[in-house]
């Protein structure tokens, strides 16, 4: 007869204490605390060692079943395993030191819908994202050395290069308290067909953003950020720049 606990079907351990109990130990394989959950389908997971995160990427059933996942305080963290997950899923990443991918051409974080990064201080981009197809909502905030978003020269090392799309689902950019970053798309422009929101605060080295006059529907583009930074930004030419300023918001 099956215990209450083994028709668990949801199972929330974010920001819990016992997940590395659970996740490591002497056993071979992850803890029968998992394993006897037959009917579990919405995990939500926070990570805090390094040893944790390895021991969940041996588990199928986790990487089934984990809808939002926290990396928190990583000492070293490769982006590469999270191709091996294979449900949507929001990443949050924080307070990690060392952040490090090594994708190729044929990586795919295919099921990563939301990715929210804060307090990484040596984290300098993002390329990886390229590879993330169905991103939707991007959050990035107090990575003191972050200078750009996607770094050119490393995205030809992980996309094919007439592959320019890369953010087709993209709907909302938060950037934050990045006071390096100097480029989003190494200057470049992108399409940004469902684009909703973009909000820079603090990222007063920022000099231009990657829309141009025909790539995003303005009619419900918000661009919210300080007064002094928009009156800063540079463009195209003037067409682009009317054509943007009913847009912007200015932060409050």
């Amino acid at each position: 007869m099956d215990s209450p606990s083994s028709k668990l079907r949801v199972l929330r351990l974010y920001k819990c204490g016992t997940c590395k109990s659970i996740l490591v130990g002497d056993n071979e394989h992850l803890g029968s605390e998992f394993q006897s959950l037959k009917h579990l389908d919405m995990l939500t997971l926070t990570i805090q060692s390094v040893s944790v995160f390895k021991k969940f990427f041996t588990s199928n059933k986790l990487l089934s079943c984990t809808q939002f996942l926290c990396l928190d305080g990583l000492s070293f963290l490769d982006i590469s395993s999270l191709t091996y997950m294979k449900r949507p899923h929001s990443l949050t990443i924080s307070s990690c030191e060392i952040v490090d991918y090594n994708v190729s051409r044929q990586s795919s974080f295919k099921h990563l819908q939301a990715v929210d990064i804060h307090d990484c201080p040596n984290l300098r981009d993002l390329t990886w994202l390229i590879c993330a197809p169905n991103l939707k909502k991007l959050y990035v905030r107090s990575c003191s050395n972050m200078r750009e978003v996607i770094q050119l020269e490393r995205r030809d090392e992980v996309a094919q290069l007439e592959e320019t799309n890369h953010f087709a689902k993209l709907d909302e950019l938060i950037l934050k308290s990045l006071p390096q970053l100097q480029s989003i798309y190494g200057g470049d422009t992108l399409p940004f067909p469902y684009l909703r929101r973009i909000e820079v605060l603090d990222c007063q080295n920022l000099k231009k953003l990657p829309l141009n006059f025909s790539n995003v529907p303005k009619r419900d583009l918000v661009i919210a950020g300080e007064e002094d930074w928009w009156n800063m930004l540079n463009w195209e030419d003037d067409v682009t720049r009317n054509a943007f300023h009913p847009c912007f918001r200015p932060h409050k």
